[in-house]
């Protein structure tokens, strides 16, 4: 029994021994350390371009009614809070009033109106009748749309009860944020493009109010400005919306991406597409060798991250050049493919074989090393 319980305690050592040792190497293949970037280059050949780059400012937010109001039951004519002359005298000595407020109750006999309905100015909206049998008119006071109704026919309301709730059609607004850097561009009054994310359509507005007034965050200070644009079938209110200010134009010249453009010192120039090149064309890095590719040298001028305008007397519209496209990936090294599996640990070891009763720990090797199981494989 000794004997045995001497085996044992010595096999579960060397399995603890060699999990301490294998276990570090088995994670770091699990969690895949070994990982390189690698670059890859390809190129288009793309034309040159007629037109213009602008620099513009730009924002979003959502559309709200330039006008709009809560229509609801009236006040009896030169109506005003009344109090009584009752004084109470409250637990901490303070003298208080009672407010009596005049109201008036009305049934809703005639309700002209549904979410949705478009209206003229002097339309009847609603009719009531108050315990007097008194008829009052709810007439509209402009062209609007009705957003939502209240009520319904044969309600009882009181003075100050909602009824519906309208706008106009006078347009839209939408407010934006403006960077403290570039709030100096916008003016009062300039032209704005905006486009509503639910209606592929563009429309023109323009700058109806700037925000004196900065809003600062851990990082900048912004400025709101408001925009306005004319109503529009489709457009609803709380639409999301971008717009987008125009602040510098460059004027008509010859485009191409930015990164078509190569440099040597102060100096910029182009590659020229091989011959029998066609507009998109693409090659892999291996079928172009750079230096056997003519260049133009040009002059560079405004650009909005995308294109860049050049001028250049060699080259005009149409003309073909190379576009430089670079782009990285990740790829790792495959540790389970080292020899004996994870990290290096046999692959086929197996406690499953080990011959415990023909064990001698008296074999054990002298000065550490892995013993002679017999059958492990």
């Amino acid at each position: 029994k000794i004997k045995k319980t001497i085996i044992t305690i010595s096999i579960i050592a060397i399995i603890l021994t060699v999990l301490i040792i294998f276990i570090p190497k088995m994670l770091k293949a699990i969690k895949g350390n070994d990982v390189a970037a690698t670059t890859i280059t390809t190129y288009k050949a793309e034309e040159i371009t007629y037109g213009d780059v602008d620099t513009t400012i730009s924002g979003s937010g959502s559309l709200s009614p330039i006008r709009s109001e809560t229509i609801s039951a009236p006040y009896p004519e030169g109506y005003e809070e009344k109090t009584d002359e009752t004084v109470d005298i409250s637990d901490n000595g303070q003298m208080s009033s009672n407010t009596i407020e005049q109201k008036e109750n009305f049934k809703i006999t005639e309700l002209n109106i549904s979410a949705g309905d478009e209206f003229t100015e002097g339309d009847v909206l609603a009719v009531l009748k108050n315990e007097d049998d008194e008829t009052t008119k709810i007439k509209a006071e402009y062209n609007g749309i009705v957003l939502e109704v209240d009520v319904q026919e044969k309600d009882e309301i009181t003075s100050g009860d909602e009824i519906a709730m309208l706008m106009s059609k006078d347009g839209f607004e939408l407010n934006i944020s403006v960077d403290e850097l570039e709030i100096s561009d916008v003016a009062k009054g300039q032209e704005v493009t905006v486009n509503v994310d639910a209606v592929s359509e563009e429309y023109t507005g323009t700058v109806s109010a700037v925000s004196y007034n900065g809003s600062n965050d851990s990082s900048s200070v912004s400025y709101n400005i408001t925009v306005q644009i004319d109503y529009a079938e489709g457009i609803y209110p709380a639409m999301s919306a971008s717009a987008e200010i125009v602040i510098e134009s460059s004027g008509e010249g010859l485009l191409i991406p930015v990164e078509a453009v190569q440099t040597s010192g102060d100096n910029s120039y182009v590659y020229l597409a091989p011959n029998g090149s066609e507009s998109g064309t693409e090659y892999d890095e291996d079928e172009i060798i750079l230096s056997d590719l003519d260049t133009v040298t040009i002059e560079t001028g405004m650009s909005d991250g995308s294109y860049i305008l050049i001028e250049s007397e060699e080259l005009s519209e149409g003309d073909l050049i190379i576009v430089t496209k670079v782009t990285s990936t990740l790829s790792g090294s495959d540790s389970a493919n080292e020899t004996g599996g994870f990290g290096g640990m046999p692959g086929n070891l197996d406690f499953g074989n080990i011959d415990f009763e023909n064990f001698d720990p008296n074999n054990m090797p002298q000065g550490g090393g892995m013993p002679d199981f017999g059958g492990m494989q």
